[in-house]
């Protein structure tokens, strides 16, 4: 059975884009069979036309009914990856969310893990950074690279988190707030820069530094996959 791995484009940032490239593929014969790091491992099988979708709720161990109330409305079961349940069903089937109720909810479901993680990582880092401009020398240098590595950790999370906020604001059709959304990455580089030039803090000069190192990182990662999703398709 021949198999390969292709890479998410992110399900907070592109879910529809992963299921529609899902369902292209199951039309060549390439079939999910589990969720894999950052992705998909698919099996080469029969040509069929599979549509995909995403479901997010955390389960108690043997929670048998939720797998079965969407078996019963002709979504099969793919994988499962923490709070992440992929199904797939025929074209004809009827949507998991057929009203804006219902994907409020689902894009609720799936930021509770997201905020909770957001949360705890903020105060962390910033109390890391606080503690490396109170100390010297060895220790000093030990949270120099600790302060560094959760800067780099928190500014994807936060904006996964944030983009996973501005898909219920969609949803919700609150605009202002999913227009304002996709600028803040871009206002805290512009307030980074300033940053490095008016102010000689070597704490808050290394952070800003650090900030534009991280957005500029899931920025490239973002824009590559885009290129390389429009390659495959040209």
């Amino acid at each position: 059975m021949k198999k390969k791995y292709i890479m998410s484009n992110g399900l907070a940032f592109s879910e529809q884009k992963d299921m529609t490239r899902l369902h292209e593929l199951s039309k060549q014969g390439w079939h999910v069979k589990k969720f894999s790091f950052l992705g998909y491992t698919l099996e080469k099988g029969t040509e069929k036309d599979w549509i995909y979708e995403i479901d997010y709720r955390i389960l108690e161990d043997g929670d048998d009914e939720y797998l079965e109330l969407f078996n019963q409305a002709g979504w099969s079961h793919v994988d499962s990856q923490a709070n992440i349940h992929l199904f797939k069903a025929a074209p004809e089937t009827k949507s998991l969310y057929t009203d804006d109720t219902t994907h409020v909810e689902k894009y609720k479901s799936s930021l509770k893990p997201l905020q909770i993680t957001t949360i705890s990582f903020i105060p962390i880092t910033l109390l890391s950074w606080y503690l490396y401009d109170q100390t010297t020398q060895i220790l000093q240098t030990f949270l120099l690279i600790l302060s560094i590595l959760l800067t780099v950790l928190t500014i994807p999370l936060a904006w996964t988190t944030l983009a996973a906020t501005s898909n219920k604001w969609k949803v919700e059709q609150k605009n202002s707030l999913v227009t304002f959304s996709k600028w803040i990455p871009y206002l805290i580089v512009l307030l980074a820069v300033i940053t490095l030039f008016l102010f000689e803090s070597q704490p808050l000069r290394i952070l800003s530094a650090a900030c534009i190192g991280g957005i500029g990182c899931v920025l490239l990662i973002y824009a590559t996959m885009s290129l390389l999703h429009k390659i495959r398709k040209a």
